[in-house]
């Protein structure tokens, strides 16, 4: 009897499969390049990164992205016609709207401006607050460099073909910008809707435009169809995890 159990506890011990553990799968590195402009955005990328572990992102902020070595592009505005020309099978998703603000110093009773008084401002035709309402103050205008991307668009939307006054003052990113309106009783400048937040020292002032000409789209660019790991990624930025956090910061693609 003692031997059939013992046979029966081999044959038993023989005859169970061997469990081998599957060994996770390695995450997919995604690389994912945008705009110093677009920094915003990288709470959306974390938040796409901890909904999927199928795949990690590894991110370059560039002023310009390099379509050839980023799997993932970023941008602001109109895709570059140098990356479509480049890439027949290219694609284009929109993500979000971005906008932008007119910005005064909060001592300013101004609320609203036309696109003329602009110009004149911008000009240094007009030179104190006083002649369009009951503020005595200079003006002093902010602006980004000509060749920043953000520059670019306001002088070509709203200023063209006003030359900006040689006495304004440039800010290079959008802190400095609101640091230095929000330091001068008579300043003037423009900022993003992503980049302000209620501790910020600035008021906004209402231009007189139609509200499209103040938006900007937020594109995900890719060289090629996207497929696998980065199609879920993009997914996941424009109905996702990560389309929450974007409008925690931008304006929904409508």
């Amino acid at each position: 009897m003692k031997r059939i159990l013992f046979l029966l506890g081999l044959c038993l011990t023989a005859c169970t499969p061997t469990l081998i553990a599957t060994p996770p799968s390695t995450p997919q590195p995604l690389r994912v390049s945008y705009h110093p402009l677009l920094e915003p955005v990288t709470e959306a990328l974390n938040a796409c990164a901890r909904s999927h572990t199928e795949f990690i992102i590894l991110t370059n902020i560039s002023l310009i992205p390099n379509s050839e070595k980023a799997d993932l592009i970023l941008w602001l505005g109109a895709i570059p016609q140098q990356f479509v020309s480049s890439h027949t099978d290219s694609s284009t998703t929109p993500l979000a709207w971005e906008r932008i603000h007119i910005i005064i110093h909060p001592s300013n009773p101004l609320t609203s401006l036309t696109l003329e008084e602009l110009k004149l401002l911008y000009s240094g035709r007009v030179s104190n607050w006083d002649e369009f309402t009951d503020y005595d103050q200079p003006v002093s205008v902010w602006t980004y460099p000509s060749d920043n991307l953000l520059g670019a668009f306001f002088e070509e939307t709203f200023l063209h073909p006003v030359v900006i006054t040689s006495l304004g003052w440039l800010a290079f990113t959008p802190e400095a910008m609101h640091s230095g309106i929000a330091s001068d009783p008579g300043a003037i400048g423009y900022t993003l809707h992503s980049w302000l937040t209620p501790d910020q020292k600035v008021k906004t002032v209402q231009l007189s435009v139609d509200e499209a000409t103040m938006r900007l789209p937020v594109l995900a660019f890719t060289a090629t169809k996207p497929t696998g790991a980065l199609y879920t990624l993009i997914a996941c930025l424009q109905s996702g995890a990560g389309q929450d956090s974007l409008l925690e910061a931008y304006l929904p693609w409508e």
